[in-house]
């Protein structure tokens, strides 16, 4: 057995899933993508909360919540809208990674048997997961430096550090 740093693997997962992203001519290879780099953020945002910061899909859901706010909606509304905005936006990662879903909440259950299909652009899910998780760990190291802890990005994969770096928004060339 080892001991893995999870931060590190989660940076050696981001730097697989833009590679597999990049030479990807299948959808199996956009789902690898999808998969690697949700499951970065599913690492990285609990750090990034505990550290006092905000995960980019809350970054996201702030906007739609402060506009739903100047429409008069209730703090409860609020709370369950930011929910289901949150659930929606993983919601292609999820449905890859498990069939059915559990009853919560107002949440019906849905037996694995008639959760069959997604329906999903692979290739733009890909492209935007990978992007949220490179913002993501931007943010972790960013928090992580100002609270004087330099270690971490000193001991970063040179490929790595050059994703971190490099606008992802130009990544987006493939048309199939």
């Amino acid at each position: 057995m080892h001991t893995y740093n999870k931060i590190y693997l989660a940076g050696e997962m981001l730097v697989e899933s833009a590679r597999v992203y990049r030479a990807a001519r299948r959808r199996v290879e956009f789902v690898s993508a999808i998969l690697l780099a949700g499951a970065v953020i599913g690492i990285i945002a609990p750090y990034i909360e505990e550290l006092g910061g905000q995960a980019s899909d809350h970054d996201f859901v702030d906007l739609l919540v402060a506009m739903k706010r100047l429409r008069g909606a209730t703090p409860q509304d609020l709370k369950r809208y930011t929910a289901k905005v949150i659930r929606e936006r993983r919601y292609v990662y999820n449905s890859l990674k498990h069939a059915g879903k559990k009853k919560r909440g107002e949440s019906p259950e849905i037996k694995p048997s008639d959760d069959c299909e997604l329906i999903a652009d692979l290739q733009l899910e890909a492209y935007s997961v990978i992007g949220r998780a490179i913002d993501d760990y931007i943010k972790y190291i960013n928090i992580k430096d100002r609270g004087g802890c330099f270690r971490l990005v000193n001991n970063l994969p040179e490929q790595l550090l050059d994703i971190l770096q490099m606008p992802w928004v130009e990544e987006y060339p493939h048309q199939f």
